[in-house]
């Protein structure tokens, strides 16, 4: 975890459609993709499943332990950031397919090592390991679409997560955030686009970019940017942090959820969480990321990328999340990685 907190330091973040699964002679287990090789929808990227990278087992134990003192932001805002490594890859989604194993396109799983499509808001906190710091203290769940090397149905392992949750600039006062509530789920992006989404980069919930880890990376644009070798493609999902105050879901796993709009929450969403943004990256192989797509990329021609989109599902600790929650965000403090902000810090085993 030194390099992906090295990471977190160097690279400053700005911000379902259902796949055919493929059968075999003996069942593969519950969630797990089958062996051998997928049949795509109409425009969908090939997959090897015998491919599929194993990620990491996660911490199963709550890593705390003393930290240093953190400081006001000095623009008034609040913040904390935690680092996750990649979890598993599963043709799952328990948000918008919830207990139907294997309904959907392919995701990379990050956090709770035992998200599946039967993980619910009932049992997200009490199962699995986690891959984040903290260990079990985050047994959130967050998930994208896996990234398919076309020329060879190869998913590819991402590199990392990076989870920022700020105050925002929106409108919204550091002092206004409350603590998400348990279970709390939603989807940013757009899953089913084949064109770019959105106009410029601060309209648009996904963009993607370029990053060495020594700079904040190249500007963001709506598709797969072509990177060098060696460097980071980075993918950046921002979620809206407006809360309606009563679903923790909704039909369509976002309208419970809004962006803020002039001056703050509508009347309509007036509760204010964390505003929280992903960075997926993925290390840049040397024959660059031309043939690069998202097992959700259902058209062909272009770049891939455009229907990138995120799954957030809260499973913190209650006490954890509400520690970094009101001594960092709340209080306009900078927390910066795994601190949070009482003098105790997150760690991986």
């Amino acid at each position: 975890m030194k390099a992906l907190n090295a990471l977190a330091v160097a690279v400053s973040l700005t911000a379902v459609a259902s796949c055919t699964v493929p059968t075999a002679s003996s069942p593969a287990p519950v969630g797990a993709p089958v062996a051998g090789a997928s049949t795509p929808p109409a425009g969908g990227p090939w997959i090897d499943n015998s491919a599929i990278p194993v990620g990491e087992s996660g911490g199963g134990g709550a890593f705390l332990r003393p930290a240093g003192a953190v400081n006001f932001s000095g623009d008034g805002t609040g913040s904390f950031r935690v680092m996750c490594g990649f979890s598993h890859m599963a043709y799952d989604d328990p948000i918008v397919a919830p207990g139907r194993p294997g309904a959907s396109h392919l995701h990379s799983f990050f956090g709770n090592t035992a998200l599946d499509a039967n993980t619910t808001a009932g049992n997200i906190r009490s199962i699995g390991n986690g891959t984040c710091g903290g260990g079990m203290l985050n047994r959130s769940g967050y998930w994208v679409p896996s990234m398919i090397d076309t020329t060879t149905g190869r998913p590819v392992a991402p590199h990392s997560l990076t989870v920022y949750y700020k105050s925002g600039y929106g409108g919204v006062a550091a002092s206004e955030i409350t603590v998400p509530p348990a279970g709390l789920r939603m989807i940013a992006g757009v899953s089913t686009a084949l064109a770019p989404v959105g106009g410029a980069p601060w309209e648009r919930e996904v963009s993607w970019s370029c990053a060495d880890g020594t700079a904040t990376g190249t500007p963001l644009t709506p598709g797969i940017q072509q990177c060098a070798a060696g460097q980071l493609l980075r993918m950046e999902i921002k979620f809206p942090q407006c809360w309606d105050g009563v679903n923790i879901d909704s039909a369509n796993h976002k309208s419970h959820m809004s962006h803020t709009v002039e001056g703050g929450c509508p009347s309509s969403h007036p509760v204010a969480i964390p505003a929280i943004t992903f960075g997926v990256f993925w290390t840049t192989p040397p024959e660059g990321t031309t043939s690069w797509r998202l097992s959700s990329d259902m058209y062909s021609g272009g770049v891939g990328g455009y229907s990138g989109h995120g799954d957030w599902f809260n499973g913190w600790d209650e006490a954890t999340i509400r520690a970094w929650a009101l001594n960092c965000v709340q209080a306009g403090k900078d927390c910066l990685v795994g601190n949070l902000g009482d003098g105790r810090e997150l760690w991986t085993s």
